[in-house]
C-alpha cells in the first residue's frame, strides 16, 4: 500500500468511528419506538438499515468481529419483520435484543478502544 492510500484508509476508519455515536442513537430512539409500538414495522427496519450500515463499513475497514456482530443483527432483525412483527413491542424487542445489544457492545469497545489510543 502506498502511503496516500493508508491515509486514505485511516480517514475512513475515524470517520466510522466518528459516527457509531449517531447509530447508536438511531437505534436507541428506534428500540424506544419499537417497546411504546409506534410504528414496530418502521422502528425495525431502522435497526436493521443501521446495522446493515454497520455491517457493510466495520468488514470494508478491517473490524470484522464488529461486522459480523453487525450482520447477525440485521439478519435476526430482518426476520423478525418477515414474521410480521408479532406480539408486543416489549416482546418483539426481546426477540432482536441480544443480537443488537452484541453489536453495540462491539462498537463501544472500538470507542474505548480508539479513546485508549488517543490518550497514550
Amino acid at each position: 500500500m502506498t502511503k496516500h492510500t493508508i491515509d486514505i484508509f485511516h480517514a475512513a476508519r475515524v470517520q466510522f468511528l466518528d459516527r457509531i455515536y449517531a447509530h447508536v442513537q438511531t437505534i436507541e430512539t428506534a428500540k424506544k419506538a419499537l417497546i411504546a409500538e409506534e410504528n414496530m414495522p418502521a422502528a425495525l427496519d431502522v435497526i436493521a438499515g443501521v446495522a446493515h450500515k454497520i455491517s457493510g463499513v466495520a468488514g470494508t475497514l478491517g473490524y470484522l468481529e464488529t461486522g459480523d456482530l453487525a450482520a447477525m443483527a440485521e439478519e435476526k432483525t430482518r426476520a423478525e419483520l418477515a414474521a410480521g412483527v408479532t406480539g408486543s413491542g416489549a416482546a418483539c424487542w426481546a426477540r432482536i435484543e441480544p443480537q443488537v445489544e452484541a453489536m453495540l457492545n462491539a462498537l463501544e469497545a472500538l470507542l474505548d478502544a480508539q479513546e485508549q489510543s488517543a490518550a497514550s
